[in-house]
């Protein structure tokens, strides 16, 4: 209703106030629906879905009905399993430790920062059903390009276009040498793919090819998993592409605000990830410190 209501003010108005009235409309939105009950640490005998595979671990949606978010649980299996299989599952919820010392690792507020409830130990593992799905499909495709290059190439490429370090063998090579960031999908990536979509669509209207190219990146970022810095950068090309079309100032900062709210709208504990740290970090002095800078420099 909070979403919807801002739509309308911004229809109605077609003002900078009203873009900022829905922005923070979706804000209070996905803050309202990010609050629910939390599973505790203990035994469970549940039913879910594999929603995504990354660094060698599985993650499990499990259902809590119509228009609320499912939970989320990561756990790790020796068998192969695919996106979009349903399982019912006999294990041990881990909600993770908490830092021995001060600046220790904080395992639980990790598991929050990726919006899981947790880590699942398994205990009897049953696979109900499989029912095709756009993820696993697109996994297969990069698996089977990936096999027209050589092994070390191939392995690259899957690492890169899925975000997902784990699958090369040469990722401790990349992290001694300080170039782990390479698996992560950035906002350059996200800029360079947009970019690369609308020079194809060249013979389409300005307006529809606009709106195509912001829907096919937006279907990558939902086929990668949705990562915080791929988030950020697709909310800031939308706002400007936005600006565009109602004929408003489009404003570097003020977008990276709202995204930034929309990001932690999503999931407040957001605000503690490295990724988010980093890619609002860095933006943030681009925008703002190194003009400054430049300035007093020449």
């Amino acid at each position: 209703f909070i979403i919807f209501f801002g739509i309308f003010i911004f229809l109605k108005k077609k003002s900078q106030k009203a873009l900022y009235f829905l922005i923070f409309s979706i804000f209070f939105a996905l803050l309202i629906n990010n609050f629910k009950e939390n599973l505790r640490e203990g035994d469970y005998i549940l039913r879910g879905k594999i929603t995504d595979i990354k660094n060698g671990a599985y993650t499990i949606n499990i259902s809590r009905g119509k228009f609320k978010r499912p939970y989320k649980i990561l756990f790790y299996y020796e068998e192969p399993l695919r996106i979009g299989e349903k399982i019912e599952i006999e294990a041990s919820l881990n909600k993770g430790s908490l830092p021995l010392n001060e600046n220790g690792f904080n395992e639980r507020l990790y598991y929050k920062t990726k919006n899981l409830q947790g880590k699942f130990y398994i205990k009897n593992l049953e696979k109900i059903s499989f029912k095709k799905n756009i993820k696993d499909d697109f996994r297969n495709r990069i698996e089977k390009t990936s096999l027209l290059l050589n092994k070390k190439n191939g392995e690259l490429f899957k690492s890169i276009l899925l975000s997902d370090g784990s699958i090369s063998e040469d990722k401790e090579e990349f992290l001694n040498l300080g170039l782990a960031h390479i698996f992560a999908v950035s906002g350059l990536h996200i800029g360079l793919i947009f970019l690369f979509i609308s020079k194809a669509l060249f013979f389409l209207p300005k307006k529809i090819k606009k709106v195509l190219s912001l829907f096919l990146t937006f279907f990558y970022i939902y086929l990668i998993g949705f990562p915080i810095s791929a988030v950020r950068a697709f909310l800031m090309i939308l706002f400007l592409n936005l600006s565009f079309f109602i004929g408003l100032k489009y404003k570097t900062s003020t977008a990276l605000i709202l995204s930034a709210l929309i990001n932690l709208g999503i999931n407040p504990y957001n605000i503690f990830s490295p990724s988010f740290i980093l890619s609002y970090s860095s933006v943030l002095s681009l925008v703002i410190i190194y003009p400054k800078l430049k300035l007093y420099t020449g």
